[in-house]
């Protein structure tokens, strides 16, 4: 449910972390305020410069935002692991060469979404 929400949020013209922000918002209940989505509208396409996936990067963010520091940085651990099997890399132009084959930047966020649900309901 986590991903399809951040595809939906992507489709609206939300950039790929502020699609994953939002949807860990709504989904987790997180009542942020409304700049924390101006924060992030410089945060995409692997920071501008083929660095990590900006989609990764809100992920740990959303852990950050929802559990303790020790907690968090366990689960980005688990995420980070995760997502490096599922797309084969973490920076921005490896995981591109998932998206080509597997419909788009779309797919990754809606897939990232559902290992971020899955790690939240596992901790």
């Amino acid at each position: 449910m986590l991903g399809k929400l951040a595809l939906k949020y992507y489709k609206e013209g939300y950039n790929c972390s502020q699609c994953i922000i939002k949807a860990c918002d709504d989904f987790y209940k997180l009542n942020l305020d409304g700049r924390t989505y101006d924060i992030l509208s410089c945060v995409s396409n692997g920071f501008g410069i083929g660095s990590i996936c900006s989609v990764f990067a809100a992920a740990v963010m959303a852990f950050g935002l929802m559990f303790d520091e020790r907690k968090a940085k366990a689960l980005r651990i688990a995420f980070l692991t995760e997502a490096n099997k599922k797309f084969g890399a973490a920076d921005c132009p490896r995981v591109r060469s998932y998206m080509a084959k597997n419909g788009g930047c779309g797919k990754v966020i809606e897939e990232t979404g559902e290992i971020i649900e899955k790690i939240v309901a596992a901790s």
